[in-house]
């Protein structure tokens, strides 16, 4: 399996993304690699991608306030996570 990286944009459609959603991504199978957060991200959701078994490095933004319980969880492959 060859990884690839993920990042959330900053902006889509002309709004600041601010939040990821309670399981918004739980269970996605097309995560694989490193998944990397913009500055703009202040609260990652509960669940929000537990079992995306094929990340295996998270980079958390600096401003982040709020981690929702088991944002990550189930996650096989992790190795590392920054901020």
């Amino acid at each position: 399996m060859s990884y690839t990286d993920m990042e959330i944009p900053a902006k889509l459609d002309g709004y600041v993304v601010s939040e990821i959603g309670d399981y918004a991504f739980e269970e996605c199978g097309e995560i694989y690699g490193t998944l990397t957060f913009p500055d703009t991200i202040v609260k990652i959701g509960e669940g929000a991608f537990s079992w995306c078994n094929g990340l295996y490095r998270v980079e958390l933004p600096e401003n982040l306030e709020f981690l929702g319980e088991g944002a990550f969880f189930g996650l096989s492959e992790l190795s590392k996570v920054f901020i």
